[in-house]
């Protein structure tokens, strides 16, 4: 008789902490990203990326080889240019969890500039 996965507990089928812990880390760094793109209504719309001082992120999640790939340009999208940063975060290597903590860090300061700043995708203060 084989046991549904859907109707066990995290508790009992996630028997690695350590494998929570950055997968937790991986689905807080997507929805960063994922906020870095809200408009006001919350929802998930074009912004122009190219307007110098909007930041521009690309997450990626490969599943054949459990990686995710993160690239920031923080000052718009150039195709001319470098990201300001990338990262490549092999979900399944530990070693990768400071990586992932820098990045997650990284995100929330950008999104926090970007609320900061105003510039018209997020007016979550102006209801």
């Amino acid at each position: 008789m084989s046991t549904d996965i859907n109707s066990l507990s995290p508790e009992k089928y996630n028997t690695d902490r350590k494998k929570s812990e950055i997968r937790k880390l991986a689905v807080e760094i997507f929805d960063l990203s994922l906020q870095l793109q809200e408009m006001t209504d919350g929802t998930i719309d074009w912004i122009d990326w190219r307007e110098p001082g909007v930041p521009c992120v690309q997450a990626e999640y490969h599943g054949g080889t459990a990686v995710l790939s993160v690239r920031i340009w923080e000052n718009g999208f150039n195709a001319e240019q470098q990201p300001d940063y990338s990262t490549m975060l092999f979900l399944d290597n530990q070693h990768c969890m400071n990586e992932a903590k820098y990045l997650k860090e990284k995100l929330m300061g950008l999104l926090e500039e970007r609320r900061g700043n105003d510039n018209g995708k997020d007016d979550s203060d102006q209801n």
